[in-house]
């Protein structure tokens, strides 16, 4: 576990990566991105080092207030009470981050030595010295100034409405599908669902994708190469009982998504990713296993937001 996560825009890499040895210089552990090992699933790898980071410090530029990730990454930082946000050019800080004290680094010459960097070093120890709360950041906070709790939001999505999502899962994870479902449908994407009555929705969620599904009497063979075919994007739901099972329908859908290039993944309970095995672990598959409806979760923000940008205007039937 490192004691800093040092969340930047890759086109100010040259300055964080300044920043960052002369951190490591004065005694602190510092993780980048550029650390993750070939090899790895690189957003999974990013999760989990900023979960397990003891603060998170954030460098504001004008390259950064653009980077979606950057923002997602202090939201969540923000939300744990241990972000710390660094200025490193003469820019508005973001709205939802501005509350937080900052420390102005835009002028250091690079010592530690300097009164800025002294700053920093200070409400560097104060979260490596102690575990941080929401509470904790009014105290932890540069200068001691009063700091409103941030709270995680799902990025609003304005392509969402235009993108057309088919959901393949298998038949026995219908229930687990409850949280991803309503996040999607509130955020407007259109989803496609063989049976959606089984979800256990309310009505005013049900309502909104129930003709999007197999009509009574249809070849559903039939349905889905029609249904995959006119999608954006075909999104699986890898479990133990998908793969463990016999679920000709979900593994055939599937293999559609994958062939048409539409296929994006997450699994919803602790299958092993060797148990899902090739060709599907050459791409990325969110872990959603721990999903709960109506709080927050990371994987399945970036995952939307991953989706959203294949849109079209052609709709299922």
């Amino acid at each position: 576990m490192a004691d800093i996560f040092l969340s930047y825009s890759r086109k100010d890499q040259k300055q964080a990566v300044r920043i960052a040895k002369a951190l490591e210089n004065v005694g602190f552990s510092v993780w980048m991105d550029i650390s993750i090992p070939a090899g790895e699933e690189w957003r999974e790898v990013i999760l989990k080092a900023l979960g397990t980071s003891k603060m998170t410090i954030v460098l504001w530029s004008h390259n950064s207030t653009n980077s979606e990730w950057v923002k997602s990454e202090s939201t969540f930082a923000a939300d744990q009470g241990k972000l710390i946000p660094v200025l490193i050019s003469k820019i508005e800080i973001p709205l939802g981050f501005s509350h937080i004290q900052y420390v102005d680094l835009t002028n250091w010459d690079g010592s530690i030595e300097s009164v800025d960097f002294q700053t920093l070093v200070r409400a560097a120890l104060r979260f490596k010295n102690q575990e941080p709360t929401r509470q904790d950041q009014r105290s932890n906070a540069p200068g001691n100034r009063v700091v409103v709790e941030a709270t995680r939001k799902y990025k609003k999505l304005s392509r969402a409405p235009k993108t057309q999502v088919f959901l393949a899962h298998a038949s026995a994870d219908k229930s687990k599908l409850k949280p991803v479902v309503t996040t999607m449908i509130d955020q407007g994407f259109r989803l496609w669902i063989d049976k959606p009555q089984e979800i256990g929705l309310d009505w005013n969620y049900e309502s909104r994708i129930t003709q999007n599904r197999i009509l009574y009497g249809n070849d559903w063979k039939e349905s889905i190469r029609i249904a995959v075919k006119k999608a954006n994007v075909v999104l699986s739901f890898w479990s133990q009982d998908a793969v463990r099972g016999r679920r000709e329908q979900f593994h055939y859908e599937v293999y559609l998504g994958m062939m048409q290039k539409k296929l994006h993944q997450c699994r919803i309970d602790k299958v092993e990713i060797d148990e899902i095995g090739m060709p599907y672990t050459f791409d990325h598959i969110a872990d959603l296993s721990e999903i709960v409806t109506g709080e927050y979760h990371p994987e399945l923000d970036y995952l939307m937001q991953d989706i959203a940008k294949k849109n079209s205007k052609k709709w299922f039937f």
